[in-house]
């Protein structure tokens, strides 16, 4: 499994029940070979948010593999406030995942579309 690129920033969660934003520097995106996973970790020194990730089950690692995404969208905020993929899958996770990063996803765009992964 060879890591061909890693950003730190933040996500956007939404489905059924509502949605949860959890900014940088608590969430890290790697794009492997195969697949992208974004791993969210609230450090124990921040206590009020990692009261909230524990109870909430905040605190973990989402995989997609190439093969369950359908396409990356891409969102800008004021760039220069966020640029973010916005990642359509048909997998369990819920519906709307959003990766967002200070610095511009152009790169997180470029390396997808090389691995064959339709970008609108």
């Amino acid at each position: 499994m060879n890591l061909l690129f890693k950003k730190t920033g933040g996500i956007r969660i939404s489905g059924n029940y509502g949605f949860w934003d959890i900014t940088w520097p608590f969430v890290t995106l790697e794009i492997f070979d195969d697949k992208i996973t974004i791993t969210i970790n609230i450090k124990k020194r921040f206590l009020y948010l990692y009261v909230i990730a524990k109870l909430f089950k905040l605190n973990k690692v989402i995989t997609f593999k190439f093969t369950e995404i359908d396409s990356i969208h891409r969102l800008l905020y004021l760039p220069i406030i966020a640029d973010g993929i916005q990642i359509n899958h048909h997998t369990d996770y819920p519906k709307c995942i959003i990766f967002w990063s200070f610095f511009s996803s152009t790169k997180i765009i470029n390396i997808l579309k090389e691995k064959g992964i339709k970008i609108e």
